[in-house]
């Protein structure tokens, strides 16, 4: 290892050196300016020494240039990093998004409970209106059924009634031999046919009221346990006002069964209305 001068600060460097440490002169510089110390004579090729002013082959006069390459400097290779500007709006855009989330679930537990509280103010209400509206409807059958029975009695027994006599004996003032036409009497009366057509519709509503109930909320569940059992003895004593069945005796018993029942629940159901 020998040492050379270096052309670019003339300070002494090592020979194995492809950098100047003093300068940052590079080895390719020092050669190249090494060979542009030979100028050419632009006439005749003739090399020329450094310092002459013309070719020594053919007097040409020569201007010797010397185009040194620009130093070059390498600079520290920088990665792009996340600004802290950049960050805090990140943080920023994260606690608003949370934010949204807590508020959407606030708002969406609030319209469910109002939802909740309005469903079971329906529900009470309509609870209040079966009750009563069954009651109403049993009544109304247990006057078509007790009429019912008296003319299907009456007409067996041949018992004279002021509101019998019309349905059981003929023009004649004769009692029918079959209670079966009594009875075919009754139903096509217009007057008797109303009181049947009232609590047909009766059971309409109430059925269609009972779907509406099948859901009760948490706090009326025992209510509608209650209300089912009502409403199953209710339709019993509708329907045997409607269509009549069996013999004297067993509708006789099934209507006293019914409205004994009816009573019952309706008592019941009372306890749950306000």
């Amino acid at each position: 290892m020998a040492l050379i001068d270096c052309q670019g600060c003339k300070q002494k460097i090592s020979d194995k050196a492809r950098v100047c440490p003093k300068c940052g002169y590079t080895q390719e510089q020092n050669d190249a300016k090494k060979n542009e110390e030979k100028q050419i004579c632009e006439e005749c090729g003739a090399a020329i020494a450094i310092g002459l002013d013309s070719c020594p082959n053919c007097g040409n006069p020569i201007v010797f240039k010397l185009d040194y390459p620009q130093k070059v400097e390498v600079t520290r290779i920088r990665f792009p990093q996340i600004k802290k500007k950049t960050k805090n709006i990140i943080g920023i855009a994260l606690v608003a998004l949370m934010v949204v989330i807590l508020g959407t679930i606030v708002v969406v537990s609030q319209i469910n409970k109002r939802n909740a509280e309005k469903y079971a103010e329906e529900y009470a209400h309509n609870l209040e209106l079966i009750t009563y509206g069954m009651l109403s409807g049993a009544a109304d059958a247990e006057t078509v059924s007790n009429l019912t029975r008296s003319v299907w009695y009456n007409s067996i027994y041949q018992e004279s009634d002021a509101t019998t006599d019309k349905y059981t004996k003929n023009k004649r003032g004769n009692f029918y031999d079959d209670f079966n036409t009594a009875l075919g009497s009754l139903f096509s009366d217009s007057d008797f046919t109303k009181l049947v057509d009232a609590v047909k519709d009766n059971q309409t509503e109430i059925n269609h009221l009972m779907k509406q109930l099948a859901n009760p909320p948490e706090d009326l569940k025992d209510a509608y346990f209650v209300l089912k059992d009502y409403y199953d003895a209710y339709y019993e004593l509708t329907t045997l006002a409607i269509s009549p069945t069996g013999s004297l005796q067993t509708y006789t018993d099934n209507l006293n069964q019914a409205d004994s029942d009816v009573l019952k629940y309706y008592n019941s159901m009372k306890l749950y209305l306000d």
